[in-house]
């Protein structure tokens, strides 16, 4: 039975699934960066960082419901999944991929069982200006350990590949 199968799957039906998947993954990813934005900005409890949650965790639960666990890599030029970039980013339209490669993350696996809590969670780390003082001593990957996500795990980039902060590259807000 191939990878990510289910039994009695065709690789037909595999491959309209994963495509399936694929549609509500990217539109997922495109609205986390729309609601990182606005948990940035306002919060995460103000009703406009509400409202983008939920429109980012409809998607991403509905492709949690087709494949299992969602493993997403990072990377500059956006969130990568199974080989395929879902959303195109830059240095003008960074997002989730960018935000979680530059701070040292390579993949983030969501598995069956995620809550929108856990969502909320999640965003709630992401948001952090790690170049405060404050989180000086602190990795994305370790505070993101510290929420107890259950269903949401990451991998950092082995130390010697991990990207390092430059003066010259923002770090996040």
């Amino acid at each position: 039975m191939p990878s990510g199968a289910l039994p009695d799957e065709s690789e037909a039906q595999r491959a309209a699934r994963y495509a399936e998947a694929r549609g509500y993954l990217a539109t997922a990813v495109d609205r986390l960066r729309r609601a990182n934005e606005r948990g940035r900005l306002y919060g995460l409890s103000h009703p406009e960082a509400q409202a983008a949650i939920d429109d980012a965790w409809g998607p991403l639960n509905g492709a949690l419901e087709l494949v299992h666990p969602l493993k997403v890599h990072a990377s500059l030029d956006g969130t990568i999944w199974e080989g395929d970039l879902l959303v195109p980013e830059d240095d003008d339209k960074p997002g989730l991929g960018r935000l979680l490669h530059r701070e040292g993350i390579q993949t983030v696996a969501f598995h069956q069982g995620m809550t929108r809590d856990e969502l909320v969670g999640l965003l709630g780390v992401l948001r952090l200006n790690l170049g405060l003082p404050q989180y000086e001593e602190e990795t994305l990957d370790s505070l993101l350990w510290q929420a107890d996500l259950p269903h949401v795990r990451t991998r950092p980039w082995p130390r010697s590949c991990a990207p390092r902060r430059s003066p010259a590259t923002p770090s996040a807000s």
